[in-house]
Parts: structure tokens; C-alpha cells; sequence
């Protein structure tokens, strides 16, 4: 089993979920998904996994506006040494979107850290490293703590689950005998 392809479908639901309670629609558009052509992308591998949409607040008197924001979502257990090395690959596709964030998920945040994390490349000085912030911490998207709060404690049960080695798993059904069967006291004397 693919853990991994499957640990970064569970981040990109939950990033989902989070941004849709935050009063946004959401579209999957990235690169395994037929609706590529619509994102208006370039290249097909620096779409985003994911486009999200919420009404502007705007005068009654003229037609509803929508903020749309380009999100690709990543599952990694580090995040810090990841850092480095995913935005060098994911920085490209900044140039083609306007409001594009990169979302990393983990189980395993630094102490005082979220287990959902955002880089916003609009905001990074060149000279200086890669960085993310909390993604409560970002208030352009709307986002509070309490969502956060609830979609990590989902985070902290799941992701765990996925990593542990099927090795492991194996000795452990091993070691289990499975339903003890009780004999009869007629049967047991034979």
C-alpha cells in the first residue's frame, strides 16, 4: 500500500474541510485530475492541487465578487527539513499563480507549532530562507485558531495510524491466537 499518496489525499480533505468551514467552495484542479485545462495553468506540473473561492464583501448594488485562492497541500512529518528542498520545486509555480499558498500537514509540529502550516511566497524577502507560519496565523484567509484546533486533533489520530510499519502489524497479529474457542464440559473431557 501507497502510504504516502494516501497521507497527502488525507491532507488535501482535511486543508479542504478546513477552508470550507471557513465559509470558501473548493475545486480539486491538480495534476492526476481532468479539470487541469480549467486552472489556466501553464504547466500541467506546477498546477495546484486545489483552487478555492469566497464571496467578497462588496455593495449591494453591484454583482458578487470572489476572492479565488490557488492552495497545493502537502503531508510531511517534518516540515522543517523538508522546507528546503519542496520549495525549490514549488516556488516555480508562484510566478503563474497570484494568490497561491503552500499548505504542509503534520503530525509532528515543533513545540508551540500547528500541524497545518503555510508558506506564502508573496511574502518572503529574497535574501531570506524559506519559513512557514501558522495557518491561523495567516488572517488574509479568514481562518481561526478553533478550526485548526479540531481539524489537528483528526491529524494527531490518522496520520499516526498510516505510519507504522507493517512489519510491526505482521508480529502482533502473530503473537494473537484469534477467538478462543471454549469446549463443552462433555467435549473437553474426551
Amino acid at each position: 500500500m501507497d502510504t504516502n499518496g494516501l497521507k497527502g489525499r488525507i491532507a488535501e480533505a482535511l486543508v479542504e474541510g478546513i477552508f470550507r468551514r471557513a465559509g470558501y467552495q473548493a475545486a480539486h484542479v491538480g495534476r492526476d485530475r481532468r479539470s487541469n485545462g480549467l486552472a489556466g495553468a501553464k504547466d500541467e506540473a506546477l498546477t495546484p492541487g486545489m483552487l478555492v473561492w469566497k464571496q467578497a464583501a462588496g455593495h449591494a448594488s453591484l454583482p458578487p465578487l470572489h476572492r479565488l485562492v490557488a492552495v497545493e497541500v502537502r503531508y510531511r512529518a517534518d516540515i522543517e527539513r523538508a522546507l528546503p528542498r519542496e520549495m525549490v520545486r514549488l516556488s516555480r509555480a508562484g510566478a503563474d499563480w497570484r494568490d497561491l499558498y503552500f499548505i504542509f500537514v503534520t503530525d509532528r509540529p515543533a513545540p508551540g507549532r500547528a500541524c497545518f502550516q503555510v508558506v506564502d511566497p508573496r511574502h518572503r524577502p529574497p535574501e531570506c530562507a524559506w519559513a512557514t507560519m501558522d495557518l491561523h496565523d495567516l488572517t488574509d484567509l479568514d481562518i481561526y485558531w478553533r478550526t485548526i484546533e479540531e481539524y489537528a486533533s483528526l491529524v494527531k489520530l490518522i496520520f499516526p495510524v498510516l505510519s507504522r510499519k507493517p512489519a510491526a502489524n505482521a508480529k502482533a497479529r502473530r503473537r494473537d491466537p484469534g477467538p478462543v474457542r471454549h469446549l463443552s464440559p462433555a467435549r473437553a473431557a474426551r
